[in-house]
């Protein structure tokens, strides 16, 4: 896929970066959303210096991207669960079923 310069404003900051014809958007609503977390975290804690705010910031994001993980890997556990569960109920269903039909 080919690239091409993109220019974000993130916390009145330019900064160009190279991106995806195709994420070109999505990048633009990222740099908003930073924007407005770095914009939050300002007005909640009175912080000042910019680049306490900018590692808070990522602080906060990766925390809340390793409970989403966390999330999703327990989601994947209890669907592999009921699957499981399921398959032995379909299979003593099929094998109640072949017993009652020979006789």
């Amino acid at each position: 896929m080919p690239e091409e310069p993109v220019d974000l404003y993130i916390f009145g900051n330019a900064l160009r970066v190279n991106c995806p014809l195709d994420q070109k958007e999505a990048l633009s609503v990222a740099a908003e959303e930073l924007t407005q977390q770095l914009t939050d975290l300002k007005n909640r804690t009175k912080i000042t210096n910019t680049n306490q705010l900018i590692f808070s910031t990522a602080l906060n994001l990766c925390y809340a991207l390793a409970q989403e993980k966390l999330k999703k890997n327990n989601d994947e556990e209890h669907m592999a669960q009921r699957i499981k569960m399921l398959h032995t109920t379909l299979e003593k269903t099929l094998h109640n079923t072949k017993k009652v039909l020979s006789n």
